[in-house]
């Protein structure tokens, strides 16, 4: 009787061996001692099943950051810098491309000077120069005076605006002269009697 009862024990823990398969819930499901067979329809769906009260996971996505106060800093160092170089720059180059006109019209004046002293011998006319200065200019002034008994005259444009501080002039032996540049842009050259200085 001893004997068959403690196979008996021994039998049941046998057929105790089958996988345990827990759920968060607390059920416990056992696969069958057969690992070739397919769990039953019933046992997937319980597998399948989601709690109510489990919910899924979500990945907070990263916070935005700003710039800080030091980069905030260098950036600001960087563009007084570029503004420092690009700024002078520009308006030196936009300041020479004005320049053009006072030169264009004094060369253009001197021609139409020398016209008219081939038919009238002399630059005067009613003791003023014998062509009228031109008057259309936007950043420059031209004005002409006689001398020598109408035999000699000196055309002079000087700048307004952002030419304020340029002077240049011609005469009737064609000479030109810069007589006056603005202190930003540095002292005279030492050919400025001769030539008009435009850089």
């Amino acid at each position: 009787m001893h004997v068959s009862t403690h196979k008996r024990i021994r039998n049941s823990r046998k057929r105790d061996d089958s996988p345990v398969i827990r759920r968060r819930e607390g059920a416990v499901h056992r696969w069958p001692l057969n690992r070739s067979a397919a769990p039953s329809k019933d046992i997937q769906q319980r597998l399948e099943a989601t709690p109510s009260h489990v919910k899924p996971l979500s990945i907070a996505a990263p916070h935005a950051q700003g710039f800080t106060l030091i980069e905030a800093m260098i950036v600001v160092v960087v563009l007084g810098i570029l503004a420092a170089i690009a700024i002078p720059n520009y308006s030196r180059y936009v300041t020479r491309g004005n320049l053009v006109e006072a030169t264009n019209a004094l060369a253009e004046y001197r021609v139409r000077m020398e016209q008219f002293y081939q038919d009238n011998r002399t630059y005067a006319n009613a003791g003023n120069c014998g062509v009228p200065a031109p008057t259309n200019l936007t950043t420059f002034a031209v004005a002409c005076a006689i001398g020598g008994g109408g035999q000699a005259y000196t055309a002079t444009a000087t700048g307004a605006a952002n030419t304020a501080g340029f002077v240049y002039t011609v005469d009737q032996a064609n000479v030109r002269a810069t007589t006056a540049v603005p202190a930003h842009w540095g002292s005279l050259p030492a050919d400025a009697a001769t030539r008009w200085v435009t850089r």
